[in-house]
């Protein structure tokens, strides 16, 4: 996000976006708290100091439990693709067990080395070399590496950041279709979320909607909320909402809290290509980003 103005980061429009995108902001300004007396003695700038920043969070490969970061000369100059012809390997000492690093590379034991090995099809003379920096959504991508790649099938729509967020919103949807008078809320949220924990025993984050349907988390969680089962049925008792409801009056909530349509901006992109009017990178980039989000949940609400 230190790449992008006020002005353009709004243009994103996606509210889990810009929410992530002002905690990574919020961190870069206490770093630059903490060191800004090293910093002036080293005559830099808080800019400065986000430029290094952007270059850690697009350079390094992240890797282990505690995320530990690796600047690898060279083989960080190498592209994303979706369809790679390279591939990262970790070599790793016994001591640091067998961390899956699968989301940027295999590696077997034991760390002695880092490697870029060619795909099976091997590499022609003059070809670039790629490799894949994993299979995430397009926000995850501009905020860490300050692009979206095109024809991203694992881009995503965030519809709760988390089951309390995902419990409040089939609550108050069945306040307001229902009319419902409920008398303890909070309660009736505590319960909804106590058995989420229980029966799926985890609380995952970025609940959301993809290309082909939806996530395995939202997805289990309202198999939960909306369970027949008479050891777990609660909505039911008072509610007739189904999960459709729910997921729909998500993407359109979402829709409606953005500033502009999704034909309108497809009319603004193509204005400026035909008029060949001047947009900054990152303005270009944040309107083809709310176009493809657009996209993914106007997809989402045609299907239920």
């Amino acid at each position: 996000p230190f790449q992008f103005s006020d002005k353009e980061l709004l243009e994103l429009q996606d509210p889990a976006t810009l929410a992530e995108a002002e905690i990574l902001r919020e961190m870069g300004e206490l770093s630059f708290e903490i060191l800004e007396p090293r910093l002036r003695a080293m005559k830099c700038t808080k800019e400065d100091l986000f430029g290094a920043m952007s270059v850690c969070h697009s350079r390094c490969f992240h890797f282990g439990e505690e995320v530990e970061h690796f600047a690898v000369p060279a083989v960080d100059m190498a592209n994303h693709s979706l369809e790679p012809n390279s591939f990262v390997k970790f070599m790793m000492e016994p001591s640091q067990g067998t961390q899956a690093a699968s989301e940027v590379g295999d590696f077997t034991e034991p760390l002695i080395s880092f490697e870029l090995q060619a795909g099976d099809d091997g590499i022609q003379a003059g070809e670039e070399i790629t490799i894949s920096y994993g299979n995430w959504p397009n926000d995850l991508f501009l905020l860490f590496f300050g692009f979206c790649p095109e024809n991203n099938q694992h881009d995503s729509v965030v519809i709760s950041q988390n089951y309390e967020q995902l419990v409040k919103s089939v609550v108050l949807l069945a306040m307001e279709e229902e009319d419902l008078k409920l008398e303890d809320i909070e309660a009736l949220e505590e319960d909804l979320l106590s058995r989420l924990l229980e029966v799926l025993g985890d609380a995952p984050t970025r609940l959301a909607v993809l290309e082909e349907g939806i996530d395995a988390s939202l997805n289990n969680a309202l198999g939960v909320l909306f369970s027949k089962d008479s050891n777990l049925k609660v909505l039911s008792n008072f509610t007739t909402l189904q999960p459709t409801d729910v997921l729909k009056w998500r993407c359109e909530s979402i829709l409606a809290q953005m500033p502009t349509s999704l034909k309108e901006d497809l009319a603004i992109l193509e204005d400026c290509l035909l008029n060949a009017q001047d947009l900054s990178p990152s303005m270009k980039m944040a309107i083809e980003y709310r176009i493809k989000k657009k996209q993914l949940l106007s997809n989402a609400i045609n299907c239920m």
